[in-house]
């Protein structure tokens, strides 16, 4: 199973419960509280509100302070939603797939198998490092047990060797 599919199923999964989110918003609700907070804060920016009457003024404010509540409620309701579905839901799919692609045995030894190309030049690299630290001992050891005097002689002794 890839990241795609389970990002496609997530996403299946929120459409519900999104859906159902705007069938309960065709209920007409909300607390009490928060519903006289919304008039009131509709009547200090608008006039006075007078609960028994019916013009349409009023009864404007009051669908403004529903129409408010709702679509606050909506606003914070709706990314909710998506987030969990999308992230926490989402992430713990995943996790919980790596984990069980990691302990299928074939699986991890397909995963851990390390490329042929990038093989060769490793071994290479380790030959390499073989052959010049054995060159760095036989140096220093020739440094070790050669005189000063031994080594101009030698300097000396270039015009002799053959070119090569």
């Amino acid at each position: 199973m890839n990241i795609e599919t389970i990002r496609n199923e997530r996403e299946e999964e929120a459409k519900p419960i999104l859906g159902m989110q705007f069938k309960m918003e065709m209920l007409v609700y909300t607390q009490d509280r928060k519903y006289i907070t919304e008039i009131r804060n509709g009547i200090s920016k608008n006039g006075q509100l007078y609960f028994g009457g019916t013009t349409s003024k009023e009864m404007m404010r009051h669908f403004e302070a529903y129409y408010n509540i709702a679509g606050q409620r909506l606003a914070d309701q709706i990314p909710l939603v998506i987030r969990y579905q999308m992230l926490q839901e989402f992430a713990s799919e995943l996790q919980s797939k790596m984990l069980d692609a990691f302990t299928d045995k074939e699986r991890k030894e397909y995963l851990l198998q390390e490329d042929s190309g990038t093989k060769n030049k490793r071994e290479d690299l380790k030959k390499r490092h073989e052959r010049l630290s054995r060159a760095h001992i036989l140096l220093s050891e020739f440094s070790r047990n050669t005189t000063l005097t031994e080594v101009n002689n030698f300097n000396s002794m270039e015009n002799f060797l053959p070119n090569f």
